[in-house]
């Protein structure tokens, strides 16, 4: 995450106490996924506190680090899968669920190019302009893609508090991208984490509250 490591752990222990409150508001297993998207991004953002202490404190990771290792994986793969994965499952109408299957498809391309970068090179990371940058993810040349992959299903949900999820994470990225392209793997899952939060929301108010 961008600023510092105690804002990493800062969001972490944030984001957790919002994951355990959502998933103790889950009637159904199939919710769970979903639920459970402030914790992974809890764990993700713990892992880059851990990046900025060895930063910190002189470790060069310009080589093979399982850290940067990790947070690719979180970035590339997760994030391109989990978000439609997870609304798949509980979206209760037939043809808004054919959508998210291919969207499902698109970010399982994304996460086997993701794999395939980071078997081929390792991932860097160093401290610039009061952010991790990670110069070797090669997120640009799947940008649309991986913008598709990890936010159209929101759209396409027929639960309104996450079709206004979707909506600030799309308002999230092109700020993003537009203040801090130089560092946008690590700033907008900064975001996307924040925004994770509303998820609590889906499940605390009128949860099976859906439209057509």
């Amino acid at each position: 995450m961008c600023f510092s490591a105690t804002a990493s752990f800062s969001s972490t222990i944030v984001l957790s106490t919002i994951g355990v409150l959502t998933i103790r508001k889950v009637c159904n297993k199939s919710e769970l996924l979903l639920a459970s998207m402030s914790l992974l991004f809890a764990m993700q953002q713990f892992i880059e506190g851990l990046l900025w202490l060895e930063l910190k404190a002189g470790y060069d990771i310009s080589q093979y680090s399982i850290l940067t290792a990790i947070y690719t994986i979180f970035v590339g793969v997760f994030w391109s899968i989990i978000p439609t994965l997870s609304l798949l499952i509980i979206e209760p109408i037939y043809w808004r669920k054919n959508i998210m299957k291919l969207l499902l498809a698109i970010g399982i391309g994304v996460a086997i190019h993701t794999i395939n970068g980071l078997l081929q090179a390792p991932v860097s990371a160093k401290i610039g302009n009061y952010c991790i940058q990670y110069p070797t993810i090669q997120i640009h040349f799947t940008l649309i893609l991986y913008a598709i992959a990890s936010c159209a299903a929101f759209f396409v949900s027929s639960y309104r508090i996450i079709n206004w999820i979707g909506f600030f994470n799309i308002l999230a990225f092109a700020i993003t991208y537009y203040f801090y392209n130089y560092d946008l793997a690590s700033v907008w899952c900064f975001f996307a984490a924040i925004i994770s939060g509303l998820i609590y929301l889906k499940f605390a108010h009128n949860p099976n509250h859906s439209i057509s």
